[in-house]
C-alpha cells in the first residue's frame, strides 16, 4: 500500500472548544467499548478448529485495536494541561478497570463522581492534586502495540505501534493504520457475509464464543439453571451489541482528525474462507439478526452450535498453525470401494469387521488403539485406507495428519475427542517410518488416559517396518498388523481383471493368463502402471508380446527403483518380526 501522495493538513469544520469537547466524548465512549469487549471476549474468542476449519475472527480481532489506536490518537491531539483531579481520578478508574477486564456502566461512573463530590476519597485525591503539580502539565500516554490480527495480515496490513509521539506526524501515521484496520474490517464482512454491519458481525462472534460452547458440544444435559445462564449471556451480548455504534466513532474519529488529512492507495485480497466455513457461518449470521431484532430462540441457536466441524464433515485434514490452533479441512479421500481393491481378502475382511464393530458401537473398538498396515511401496496400503475411510458409518470421522507435526496435531485431536465422546476418530499416519514419528508414537501410549482417548484410533502405513521401535510394535499398543506381500497368483488374477476392466482393454483369456504368470512378484501397483501403459500408446487389445514387452519394461523399472539386498532376500513378515541374514 502506497501513499498516492504527500498527506497535508485541512482546514477543521470546527473550533477548538468543538473538538475537545468531541475528543473528551469520544474518550469516554471507546474506554467503555474497550472494556466491555474484553469482557465479553474473556473466553479466548471461539475455540479455532471446533466449530470452523479457519480463523473466521473479524469485528472481535480488528475492532479492539481500531479503538485502541482511536484512544491513542485522542491523547495525543489533546493540548497539554493539568486535569482537575476528580475527572482524573475517575480517568484513571476507569483505565484500572478497563486494563483489568472489567466492565464500568455509565450508571458506576455517575455514582464514583457523586461519591468524590461528597468527600469520599479525599485524601486519595489530595495525592492525586500534588502528583497532578509535580508533573508541570504533563499528561500520562499509554504505549499499546497493535499489532494487526491474522484477518489484517492477510489483507496485507503491517504490524507497528500507534506512536505516543504528539506531533502531527505521529498523529498522521496512527491514523492511516487505523483506517486500514477500518477498510480491511468492512473488506473482510463484505467477504464473509456479503455485506457490512459490524453489529450483526459482532454478534455472531460472540455466539460463536459462548461460555457454554463446550456443554453443548459434549451433549451435556442442560438443567433449567444452565438456560438461565444461557439466557443471561445472550441478553448481556445482546444489549452491548445494540450499544455499538462502530460506524458513528469511526466518523467522529474523522470528524475529530480531520485537520490530519490522511490518504492512500490499499488494495486487500479477500479474506480466505472455504465455502464449508461460509455456509455454517451464515446461518449463525441469520439467527444474530434475528436475536438483534428481538427474536431469541435458544433452542435454535444450542442445535447450531452443537454442529461442530467433525459433525459437519467425514473426512479431514489436520493442520496446526503456528499459533498451535488446529485447523481441520474437509478432504474427502480418492473415491474407492472394496470391489476397487483385488486381493489381500484377509487385510480387507479385518478392516470391514472394524467398520461393522464401529458402526454398532461394539465395546471392543474402545481398546482399538493402532492399526499397523506394512509393506513396500505399491501395494496396497493406502488405497486400503481410502476405501476405509470411504465407508465410514455415521458415527465416526477420519482426520489425516502430517506426519512432520503429528505431535502437536495429536494433542489438538485429543481436545476435540473429548468433546465428540460418541464420535469414533480414526487418525491416519502414513509412512510413519519417515522422520522422528516412532516417537511420537510411542508417547501416545494406553497409560496415560488422556495420551489415547478410548474413542481414538490410528491407522498407520510403513514401506520399512523394520525402522520402527519394536515399543511400537507390540501388542498393547499396536491392536493389529496387516502385512501387504506381493499378491499370490489368485490376487494377481483378481488384480489383472479389476485394471483391464477399469481401461477398458481386451484381452484374450490366454494372454490374461499370460499376464498373471509373468507378473510374479509385481506388486499391485506395477501391474496397474503395465496396463496403464499400453493403454497409455493406444493399445487396446494387446498380444501376448505386447504383454512381455511391457512386463519386462516394468521389470527394469523395478530393478532402477529397489535394488536393497536385504527387501530382496527377506519379506515382509521377516523386516515386522525381527528375521536376519544367516
Amino acid at each position: 500500500m502506497m501513499p498516492d501522495g504527500p498527506e497535508r493538513r485541512r482546514p477543521s469544520g470546527f473550533s477548538e472548544a468543538e473538538r475537545q469537547s468531541l475528543v473528551g466524548r469520544e474518550k469516554s465512549i471507546v474506554l467503555r467499548e474497550l472494556s466491555f469487549l474484553r469482557h465479553l471476549t474473556s473466553g479466548g474468542l471461539f475455540p479455532l478448529g471446533i466449530l470452523t476449519t479457519g480463523d473466521c475472527r473479524v469485528v472481535t480481532g480488528l475492532y479492539p485495536q481500531i479503538l485502541a489506536g482511536m484512544r491513542q490518537v485522542y491523547e495525543q491531539v489533546e493540548p497539554p494541561q493539568i486535569p482537575e483531579a476528580p475527572e482524573y481520578f475517575v480517568e484513571r478508574y476507569l483505565l484500572q478497570q478497563f486494563e483489568a477486564g472489567h466492565p464500568v456502566s455509565d450508571q458506576d461512573v455517575d455514582r464514583l463522581r457523586e461519591d468524590l463530590q461528597a468527600g469520599k476519597y479525599s485524601r486519595q485525591l489530595d495525592l492525586v492534586r500534588r502528583s497532578l503539580g509535580e508533573e508541570q502539565g504533563s499528561k500520562m500516554v499509554v504505549d499499546m502495540d497493535l499489532s494487526p490480527s491474522k484477518a489484517a495480515q492477510e489483507g496485507g496490513l503491517s504490524s507497528g505501534q500507534y506512536l505516543p509521539d504528539p506531533t502531527g506526524d505521529a498523529i498522521i501515521d496512527n491514523k492511516r493504520q487505523i483506517m486500514m484496520h477500518v477498510q480491511a474490517m468492512r473488506e473482510d464482512l463484505k467477504t464473509l457475509y456479503g455485506e457490512v454491519n459490524i453489529q450483526t458481525a459482532l454478534l455472531t462472534e460472540l455466539l460463536l464464543d459462548a461460555p457454554f460452547l463446550s456443554d453443548l458440544i459434549s451433549n451435556k444435559l442442560l438443567d433449567e439453571q444452565a438456560f438461565r445462564r444461557h439466557s443471561a449471556y445472550l441478553q448481556e451480548a445482546i444489549d452491548f451489541v445494540q450499544s455499538i455504534r462502530a460506524e458513528q466513532r469511526i466518523k467522529a474519529f474523522e470528524d475529530a482528525t480531520q485537520e490530519f488529512a490522511v490518504s492512500w492507495v490499499a488494495t486487500f485480497p479477500p479474506m480466505a474462507i472455504t465455502p464449508f466455513d461460509k455456509n455454517y457461518l451464515a446461518k449463525i449470521y441469520a439467527v444474530a439478526q434475528r436475536m438483534l431484532g428481538g427474536e431469541v430462540n435458544l433452542d435454535e441457536l444450542h442445535n447450531l452450535l452443537r454442529e461442530t466441524v467433525l459433525r459437519r464433515g467425514r473426512v479431514f485434514k489436520a493442520v496446526t498453525k503456528k499459533d498451535n490452533h488446529l485447523e481441520l479441512v474437509p478432504a474427502e479421500p480418492e473415491s474407492l470401494s472394496w470391489e476397487d481393491i483385488g486381493g489381500y481378502q484377509e487385510n480387507t475382511r479385518f478392516l470391514q469387521i472394524m467398520l461393522k464393530k464401529t458402526a454398532n458401537k461394539d465395546p471392543l473398538i474402545g481398546d482399538l488403539n493402532i492399526i499397523l498396515l506394512a509393506g513396500k511401496p505399491g501395494t496396497g496400503k493406502s488405497l486400503a485406507v481410502s476405501a476405509f475411510l470411504n465407508n465410514l458409518p455415521g458415527n465416526a470421522r477420519g482426520i489425516f495428519v502430517d506426519r512432520q507435526d503429528t505431535q502437536r496435531t495429536y494433542v489438538g485431536i485429543v481436545g476435540l475427542a473429548k468433546l465428540h465422546p460418541k464420535l469414533e476418530i480414526f487418525v491416519v499416519i502414513e509412512d510413519i517410518d519417515r522422520g522422528a514419528l516412532t516417537g511420537t508414537l510411542l508417547n501416545i501410549d494406553s497409560a496415560d488416559p488422556d495420551a489415547l482417548p478410548v474413542n481414538v484410533h490410528l491407522i498407520a502405513t510403513t514401506n520399512k517396518p523394520e525402522v520402527i521401535d519394536p515399543a511400537v510394535k507390540r501388542p498393547g499398543r499396536t491392536s493389529e498388523i496387516l502385512v501387504y506381500e506381493s499378491p499370490d497368483e489368485e490376487s494377481r488374477r483378481e488384480i489383472v481383471r479389476i485394471h483391464i476392466q477399469r481401461y477398458g482393454l481386451d484381452l484374450d483369456e490366454s494372454v490374461v493368463t499370460m499376464m498373471i504368470s509373468m507378473t510374479d512378484g509385481f506388486t499391485p501397483d506395477e501391474i496397474r502402471h503395465t496396463v496403464y501403459s499400453m493403454k497409455l500408446v493406444d493399445i487396446t487389445k494387446p498380444t501376448e508380446e505386447d504383454i512381455g514387452r511391457f512386463v519386462e519394461k516394468m521389470k527394469l523399472r523395478r530393478g532402477a527403483v529397489d535394488t536393497s539386498e536385504d527387501r530382496a532376500q527377506f519379506g515382509i513378515q521377516d523386516l515386522l518380526f525381527g528375521a536376519r541374514k544367516a
